[in-house]
């Protein structure tokens, strides 16, 4: 396993190498986007299968995984980030003070300074998936014991309570200020965190149009969400279709939007003067 040394050496580096995303229109009247991951990057490595997780980390390299390995991708390039793990990883999360977590089956871990997988506690029911907030980190998944989906609020040190149960299946958690974000199925609701009341935000007109994804920018007032095929936006009580030529798991990181396909080991970004356009 390299040490922590090796490593920086090897980020730095990979800052420097020339980008291979270029600005790509697919059709007359497609969007432009930038290209930041695709199979033909992935070559030199070996049957490489994304789980459905994406993230920032602490130095500003996308982060990835597989089911048994980590990677980061900056300009041009992609490497492990971590050494090969046993159990398989079901998704992971960035902490607000900057550490990688990630559950594997019903434990909790985070990833050291040598990228060894370290396990810290266990979870409630496995497979989690993992949402972080300002202060605390939000668990959910399907509850073992009753059989629908649950959202648990994580603290440090380990403890945690349930927030909700929900008798469809949740597909993303987003913490905004006002309370959480929760899609399932078509729709998007909002809970008060104090109360516990759930109400629904939106809608697709489509009901078997599932959402997967939501993520916010807050300088724009934007809640971004997407299906498989499609991403929208809603900044107020409507719903704007930004894209209908692709979908997938959306992440914004200050300089557009990250929407990455895991299937396809695709990742591609709409930068903001896209995505914000002057009228």
């Amino acid at each position: 396993m390299k040490k922590i040394a090796t490593k920086l050496l090897l980020l730095s580096v990979l800052a420097w190498l020339p980008l291979h995303g270029t600005a790509q229109q697919a059709s007359k009247d497609s969007i432009l986007a930038e290209i930041l991951l695709d199979k033909e990057m992935l070559k030199s490595f070996q049957d490489i299968s994304f789980i459905s997780s994406i993230n920032i980390t602490p130095e500003g390299f996308i982060l990835l995984s597989s089911s048994n390995q980590f990677y980061i991708l900056g300009l041009g390039g992609m490497l492990p980030y971590s050494e090969k793990m046993e159990a398989p990883i079901h998704s992971f999360t960035v902490t607000p003070d900057n550490a990688i977590v990630f559950v594997k089956e019903k434990d909790f871990c985070f990833l050291d300074s040598t990228g060894k997988g370290v396990k810290l506690f266990g979870l409630p029911d496995s497979n989690m998936k993992i949402s972080a907030g300002k202060e605390v980190l939000y668990l959910y998944g399907k509850n073992n014991s009753t059989g629908k989906d649950i959202i648990y609020i994580l603290f440090k040190g380990g403890k945690y309570i349930s927030l909700l149960e929900y008798p469809s299946t949740i597909t993303s958690v987003l913490e905004i200020d006002r309370g959480l974000f929760f899609s399932s199925k078509n729709k998007i609701l909002l809970v008060d965190i104090k109360s516990k009341q759930i109400n629904e935000l939106l809608s697709l007109p489509v009901e078997n149009d599932e959402i997967i994804s939501t993520d916010n920018d807050y300088e724009h007032g934007a809640l971004y969400f997407s299906t498989n095929k499609a991403v929208y936006r809603t900044g107020s009580e409507k719903i704007e279709l930004v894209n209908d030529e692709f979908g997938g798991i959306l992440k914004y990181d200050g300089e557009g939007l990250l929407i990455f396909n895991p299937e396809k080991s695709l990742i591609i970004r709409l930068r903001n003067n896209i995505l914000y356009k002057k009228q």
